[in-house]
């Protein structure tokens, strides 16, 4: 655990960093108090903790803008031909999550997703869907807009059994063979 004190007129905090002993100023002594700099010297130690070293004084986007990102870019810059396939996929997630920071979205977010979704749709719609919304965090996470696990990569996608028996006739001989196919 770091140390607060006061250099001159101004609060600091010191606390290691990758085995590096490192200090940041949090404000002078009117605006900032000495409990206040400790609170933002432990944000500061955690986030190091997690890991997220490039994150310290980024902000890590509402999912709704950084939808409307990823859609522009797979629509223009990666010349997507199926950008409104994307459209529809996040359109639902949006509704849920669009109003929370990517970092605040959680895999049993993503497990009440999938269970409100199966409701309405087919298993192999909410995993398109959830494909889409992958896509998108780990575009997030390349641009550095994103720190940690992907949430859809953790919750998994839902398992599939859209197999149908088919039963396929031999007029000749008037026998029958049974086969299973994969209907995609």
């Amino acid at each position: 655990m770091g140390s607060v004190f006061l250099r001159g007129e101004s609060w600091v905090g010191e606390y290691k960093d990758r085995g590096k002993v490192r200090r940041k100023t949090f404000g002078r002594k009117g605006v900032i108090t000495k409990t206040l700099a400790k609170e933002m010297l432990r944000r500061l130690e955690r986030q190091v903790k997690l890991g997220q070293y490039e994150m310290l004084d980024d902000e890590i986007p509402i999912f709704n803008e950084f939808a409307n990102e990823y859609l522009v870019h797979g629509k223009e810059v990666i010349k997507k031909r199926s950008w409104w396939r994307d459209i529809y996929g996040l359109k639902h997630f949006i509704l849920l999550f669009g109003d929370r920071r990517l970092s605040e979205i959680t895999p049993k977010d993503v497990d009440d997703y999938k269970k409100i979704r199966l409701k309405d749709v087919a298993p192999s719609t909410v995993n398109r869907e959830l494909q889409c919304a992958r896509s998108l965090f780990n575009l997030a996470k390349r641009w550095k807009k994103f720190f940690g696990d992907n949430p859809v990569s953790v919750a998994r996608l839902i398992p599939v059994n859209n197999q149908k028996e088919r039963i396929l006739h031999n007029e000749r001989r008037g026998k029958a063979f049974r086969t299973e196919q994969s209907i995609p």
